[in-house]
């Protein structure tokens, strides 16, 4: 499988639990990277067969500027939701979430992958779990002789 990504999108929001974070914009940052098949779109070399990554990274700049989560959890969530809703070339996205000023001096970050079949789906078929672990597994071995990785 291929995967698309897009690294480094940086948005204001309302983020937090501290009462200050409850009326004060912060910046996060946005790591996306897509399970998709990239054949169809190299052979027609036509929009329409790709994920259109402008409209993919615009509507995650709204929804994550809109929103007003308290927990990066929930705005991952949210956004891996959003995706794979919005896009049905992707078959599963891994989100990063990173909020670089969360506690002096350092940056927290939170990684969620999810696929495009239901969790209830993955339950009932333990063998789709180690699939699943499989494919990450490869993700990460490619990822770490690659140069195209997602921070």
């Amino acid at each position: 499988m291929d995967r698309l990504t897009i690294s480094g999108l940086k948005v204001e929001t309302i983020i937090g639990t501290n009462p200050w974070e409850r009326e004060t914009r912060q910046l996060i940052i946005v790591d996306l990277e897509m399970q998709v098949d990239s054949l169809p779109a190299a052979r027609s070399d036509n929009i329409g067969d790709a994920v259109d990554y402008g409209a993919v990274g615009r509507r995650v700049r709204n929804l994550v500027s809109d929103s007003r989560f308290q927990l990066i959890e929930g705005i991952a969530e949210r956004i891996a939701n959003d995706v794979l809703q919005q896009e049905s070339r992707v078959i599963s996205v891994t989100v990063c979430v990173t909020k670089p000023y969360a506690i002096p001096d350092a940056s927290v970050s939170l990684t969620i992958t999810r696929p495009r079949r239901p969790v209830s789906q993955t339950l009932s078929r333990p063998s789709l779990i180690y699939d699943d672990f499989v494919l990450l597994w490869q993700c990460v071995t490619r990822g770490a002789t690659s140069d195209s990785t997602i921070n």
